[in-house]
């Protein structure tokens, strides 16, 4: 026995130390402890509680394969015990590789393709397989590109040192023949609800966001234009797209074909961008027709017309409505990516095909006419022209279809009564283009030119007395002038009008009449307002240069005339139709008033003032 004399010094045992450092690893640890001071011996935890020379005595490594904490201390002969060393252990799950990536894009093909596999993680080994079967590391290992001369499916994963195998990849290279169309799905996209049946309210805004649609029952679920199936929405939903981009079926493509319209009016110089994955992009502009009133733009067909549409409580709109079709080149020799459409929600697409690069079947485009067909006064120079590269047009002016074998276009057509001509342009590498038609009606210069309104006609102002008014009647609570006092025609300011007939849509109101084409020094109108006399109403004529000319006329009701500046009262009669039949019998009135148009210009439309209670019952147009 010793005895330690006071204030003595008594030497404390090194605390033990860790091998591996504690830290973070993704793999179990097998960690050994040791100890500086000699002769020392261990003891330690791993539950959290204070080592002591109870606790399990260190021999040998302690696995660790969990996150664990390992608390220690040093005993040793002549010292005191070690301070507590505390090591710890995370033992977290391995990283997993890169998942494989493949180049070209996976997508629709019209040729072989080498296919390219590459990985993000250093040093990974990639294995594949092309028949259905999950790959693994028994399966081919990558080491060079794997042709593909059919649809394929390649299924890859990475594998490396230190890293978990990688997620498995997947890609499809669909091999077409090199012809055939292929359907570019809208689904993800669509946000306009285009199609509808008729009988029950159109969904959404309807195709013109104020709820009228195409109807289902003429539109059908498919149809064929341009070598192209395209295949339609479902009605009822959102089944068309506008304003936004579509991700286009990845591949190398000859052309773009989409079905599409304008709304709410024509939709001139619209941009579309297809983007490829190298980030470059094809720009396209493009002139849309209203659904309502064909413009027979450069590049556009008329692919299908439709007898009615469906207003937007189900009911049938019958008068004429167009679906157009446009079709877009592409750069081949690259892969396409998306298709970016106009910012504007009046331009609405209802199906996309992507034709395959070697494919011959797109259409050479129509050829068009300058200038615009039309009345004119005098004789034309009719020039023919088409906006596909090396065409040769073929046209007659004979009343029969145009083949390679009619006159070939090569100088203007001289043109001295009332011709129509007929068009198809040829090109290498296209099919026939569709006919273009253009009537020139040659007038003696002096003989006003009548106003259809028979495809606008919304309105039934005229009616039979003894039974009751369709519709609104003309003033939209069932009252008509009479047909009996209005009769068929009836002749003002040198033009004759001839009335629509009575019991049905005779008049116009709130819409935009087409005017027969040429130049014209005024357009006559005979109307009314009702409901109240109708103040400082705005007409508006548009030119076929995208140029206007207003004009704001007031109208009188058809039962207080007002004399208004530039108004005629044409007709008194002594009675109107009353919804019922019977007749009101008051004096009521008919007026005519007089536009001068711009002679230098031809006209192409009248917009009417946006007010039911403006009504127009004839118009005529003085050369």
């Amino acid at each position: 026995v010793d005895v330690v004399p006071s204030g003595s010094q008594v030497l404390q045992a090194a605390a033990p130390t860790f091998s591996p450092t504690p830290g973070n690893y993704t793999s179990a640890q097998s960690v050994t402890l040791s100890d500086a001071t000699a002769g020392a011996v261990i003891y330690y935890t791993t539950n959290g509680t204070t080592p002591t020379t109870s606790s399990t005595q260190y021999s040998t490594a302690i696995p660790i394969s969990s996150t664990t904490t390992i608390e220690a201390i040093a005993v040793a002969s002549g010292y005191s015990n070690s301070s507590v060393a505390v090591g710890t252990y995370t033992i977290s799950a391995e990283s997993a590789a890169a998942t494989p990536t493949f180049s070209p894009t996976p997508g629709s093909y019209g040729s072989a393709q080498s296919v390219t596999l590459s990985d993000a993680t250093a040093g990974a080994a990639i294995y594949y397989t092309t028949n259905g079967t999950t790959p693994t590391t028994s399966s081919a290992q990558y080491s060079t590109a794997i042709p593909v001369s059919s649809t394929t499916t390649i299924e890859a994963i990475a594998v490396a040192s230190g890293y978990s195998n990688s997620a498995v990849a997947s890609a499809t290279y669909t091999i077409t023949n090199g012809t055939t169309p292929v359907s570019v799905s809208l689904a993800s996209a669509d946000n306009v609800d285009g199609i509808a049946n008729a009988g029950t309210a159109v969904p959404g805004s309807g195709l013109d966001g104020g709820g009228n649609a195409y109807a289902e029952a003429l539109l059908g679920t498919s149809l064929t234009w341009s070598g192209s199936t395209f295949t339609f929405g479902a009605a009822d939903t959102p089944d068309a797209v506008s304003s936004t981009t579509i991700t286009l079926p990845a591949g190398s493509y000859a052309a773009l074909n989409i079905l599409a319209t304008g709304v709410e009016g024509n939709q001139v110089n619209q941009t579309f961008v297809v983007t490829y994955t190298d980030g470059t992009t094809s720009t396209f502009i493009q002139s849309l027709s209203d659904w309502f009133t064909p413009q027979s733009y450069a590049g556009e067909t008329e692919v299908l017309q439709m007898p009615y549409r469906v207003y937007a409580n189900g009911t049938l709109d019958n008068q004429p409505f167009y679906l157009y079709g446009y079709s877009f080149t592409l750069n081949s020799a690259k892969t396409v990516q998306s298709l970016t459409l106009p910012g504007n929600r009046d331009v609405v697409v209802l199906a996309v095909d992507a034709v395959p690069s070697g494919s011959q079947v797109l259409q050479a485009a129509a050829p068009t006419f300058s200038p615009t067909p039309g009345n004119y006064t005098s004789a034309q120079s009719v020039t023919l022209s088409d906006a596909t590269a090396g065409a040769v047009i073929y046209y007659t002016t004979n009343g029969t279809t145009p083949t390679t074998s009619s006159a070939q276009y090569s100088t203007a057509i001289p043109v001295s009564s009332t011709t129509t001509i007929e068009a198809i342009a040829v090109a290498s590498g296209y099919s026939y283009s569709s006919v273009a038609s253009a009537t020139y009606t040659i007038t003696d210069g002096t003989t006003p030119v009548s106003v259809s309104l028979a495809s606008a006609d919304n309105v039934d102002a005229i009616a039979n007395a003894g039974t009751a008014v369709p519709g609104g009647g003309a003033d939209g609570g069932g009252n008509a002038y009479a047909a009996a006092l209005l009769g068929t025609s009836l002749t003002w300011s040198g033009s004759t009008f001839t009335f629509g007939a009575a019991d049905a849509p005779d008049a116009v109101s709130s819409t935009t009449v087409t005017l027969p084409a040429g130049s014209y020094t005024a357009l006559n109108i005979l109307a009314t307002g009702v409901e109240g006399n109708q103040v400082n109403q705005t007409f508006v004529v548009t030119y076929t240069d995208g140029t206007t000319s207003t004009f704001t006329q007031s109208l009188s009701d058809w039962f207080t005339p007002q004399s208004y500046v530039g108004e005629t009262e044409v007709l008194q009669m002594p009675y109107r139709v009353y919804a019922n039949g019977t007749l009101d019998n008051q004096p009521f009135y008919l007026y005519g008033y007089s536009f001068t148009l711009n002679s230098a210009k031809t006209v192409q439309s009248l917009t009417l003032p946006g007010n039911r209670d403006v009504v127009v019952l004839a118009a005529d147009l003085t050369p």
